[in-house]
């Protein structure tokens, strides 16, 4: 699966031109102006060889296309795009884990230590961070749980058994809650409070993933299977966007979603 994180600051294009591959990110889109998306890149030496993956930033119409991190994933901007977050490796390249940086890739701050963790992203407030730790404890077997945390790396708690969290402007946790370690692992997407109140269903279908709320927190969209779909926060009028793809972002406008199909990134009008 992939997908790209939009930053809410400058102001936005329509789409995004062909030719660029992203990989899976965590990303809440909160009320404000389009800006620059982040996505991962994966780039082989060789063809035999893994890829190293690096996360890019565009602007919504395909323009100014840099390189932001080196050797790093899931990108997640914070809602004032003014601070990154993501998996990324340590300057020696040994460990792995949660980094926390300035917009532009600089002052790197380590935030979790463990090679299992993916997936962050930003309370609306930015002050904490949430994300999932998968482990493999044995062939086709995973063990997924959703915490919180400082940006600090500081303040770890657990909130649920699950993957692909996502932290909406209203303060409520989407994920995708695990239920077995093997064969069936999930059974759909709930939102929880912070603190692990008010666990609700909001889909039942195991193939759904990757939630990502709307900027006012009254929808979310998902993928099932290789399709896009919307649906209300307390689980009502699904519908399915008319494109295929892959873990869909909302613009932070709330007029578009960028999502990824192949290797390709790709904007539709929500």
């Amino acid at each position: 699966g992939y997908s790209p994180a939009v930053r809410g600051l400058t102001l936005a294009a329509l789409a995004l031109t062909a030719g660029l591959a992203a990989a899976p990110a965590g990303q809440a889109a909160f009320p404000g102006r389009n800006g620059a998306i982040a996505f991962t890149h994966g780039v082989a030496r060789d063809p035999m060889s893994a890829p190293r993956l690096h996360i890019d930033t565009v602007r919504p119409d395909g323009s100014g296309r840099r390189v932001l991190v080196r050797q790093a994933q899931f990108p997640a901007w914070s809602a004032d795009g003014r601070r990154l977050a993501y998996v990324g490796v340590t300057a020696d390249g040994r460990d792995r884990g949660i980094f926390v940086a300035a917009a532009d890739g600089s002052r790197r701050v380590r935030v979790t230590r463990d090679p299992d963790d993916g997936a962050p992203a930003w309370s609306p407030d930015g002050r904490r961070l949430v994300f999932h730790r998968a482990r493999s404890p044995g062939p086709g077997a995973l063990v997924a749980t959703v915490y919180t945390i400082r940006p600090d790396g500081t303040g770890l708690r657990r909130l649920a058994r699950g993957l692909f969290p996502a932290w909406s402007s209203t303060d409520r946790i989407a994920f995708v809650r695990q239920v077995a370690r093997t064969g069936r692992l999930t059974d759909g997407i709930f939102t929880v409070r912070p603190d692990g109140r008010e666990l609700s269903r909001v889909t039942g279908r195991a193939a759904d993933s990757a939630p990502n709320w709307s900027p006012h927190g009254t929808r979310l969209v998902f993928t099932r299977g290789d399709r896009i779909h919307k649906i209300r926060a307390d689980g009502s009028r699904l519908r399915r966007v008319p494109r295929r793809g892959s873990f869909p972002a909302w613009s932070p406008d709330g007029r578009r979603l960028v999502f990824a199909r192949g290797q390709v990134i790709h904007t539709v009008r929500t």
